[in-house]
């Protein structure tokens, strides 16, 4: 079948190919930052309940990242 009329052929230029292209990679992007967020959640309710469980308080945690900044900080991984 044989596209016909402007919109066939904005499709077939490199111009529509690459507005086409874009919009795609918008989406995917969308979607994969749904996924981040998602993980994300998933994460911060897993440290929830094993700091409950295993009586991890704040102040312990924050001294765990404090010693890890200061880890990777010394070796050369500080942000």
């Amino acid at each position: 079948m044989q596209r016909s009329g402007a919109a066939g052929d904005s499709h077939d230029s490199p111009t529509g190919r690459a507005i086409v292209a874009a919009g795609r990679q918008a989406q995917r992007a969308r979607r994969a930052e749904t996924v981040r967020q998602k993980q994300r959640a998933a994460l911060l309710a897993l440290l929830v309940q094993t700091m409950a469980e295993l009586n991890i308080s704040m102040a312990e945690l924050n001294a765990a990242r404090r010693a890890l900044a200061g880890s990777a900080a010394a070796h050369g991984g500080g942000d």
